[in-house]
């Protein structure tokens, strides 16, 4: 898996702001900032051509799996795993 902070020295800067305000970019400005990253890379100054659904993805994913660890400072406001009780069988067609 590509890691976002590899491809373009600016992405530290997303990844810091996006967890957060990612959800709320309309359309026009994702457009943008990808127009952004697209022309990034035509300088030479991204390896990879990311989109910010990419970036969003990887950094979502990064957050979400610290989080899961017990030593994180967020970790005690998930709610608890909760097992299922469904007892399901083969349905036989």
């Amino acid at each position: 898996m590509m890691r976002h902070t590899d491809s373009f020295p600016g992405t530290n800067s997303f990844s810091f702001a996006l967890p957060s305000w990612g959800c709320f970019l309309t359309a026009e400005l994702s457009g943008k900032i990808d127009a952004f990253l697209r022309r990034a890379h035509g300088y030479g100054l991204a390896a990879n051509i990311l989109t910010v659904s990419e970036l969003f993805d990887s950094i979502a994913l990064v957050f979400f799996s610290k989080i899961q660890s017990p030593d994180h400072c967020l970790h005690s406001v998930l709610p608890e795993e909760k097992t299922s009780s469904l007892a399901l069988h083969q349905r036989g067609h």
